[in-house]
């Protein structure tokens, strides 16, 4: 019986065991960093669509899943969907920078993509996930985005 007590218990105390305190796995985004993209959760192959735009160059992610904690993106800039980039940064919601929220609508409840967006700017960054579906509680400003978000990444995002 101990032996079994023992066994059910070990998973725990590894868990517990391999992380210290104090340790975290924060992701370094430079200031003036924007990441946008989608994701899906159940679907096979590439599920991950990310971009991240820097330095007035344009990186596709490198990535099958999503994994907040290590993007990984191409070393080769993708010039030719800069426009894309440049539009999406600079019509993103100023509202979203002051929001305490994080998520809106469902993203990913009824196996549609979850729309990503990710910002560093002075020291700080933010990030976003949003449903692909409009809500109709959501601000004007925001209902708009979703929608030239949707229709730019269905221009740039390769299956």
């Amino acid at each position: 019986m101990k032996k079994i007590v023992f066994i059910l218990a070990l998973p725990f105390l590894i868990g517990f065991s391999s992380c210290t305190e104090g340790e975290t796995n924060e992701v370094q985004i430079e200031e003036g960093t924007f990441i946008f993209g989608s994701f899906n959760g159940f679907c096979q192959g590439n599920c991950t669509h990310l971009f991240k735009y820097e330095n007035d160059h344009v990186f596709r992610d490198e990535m099958d899943r999503f994994d907040e904690d290590n993007f990984t993106f191409s070393s080769d800039a993708e010039d030719d969907i800069k426009e894309i980039a440049q539009r999406l940064f600079s019509e993103f919601p100023e509202f979203l920078k002051d929001s305490e929220q994080e998520v809106y609508g469902c993203p990913g409840c009824t196996d549609q993509s979850t729309l990503y967006i990710r910002l560093g700017e002075s020291e700080s960054v933010q990030s976003w996930r949003l449903d692909s579906f409009e809500q109709e509680d959501w601000p004007q400003e925001l209902k708009d985005y979703v929608r030239l978000l949707v229709t730019e990444l269905d221009k740039i995002i390769i299956f």
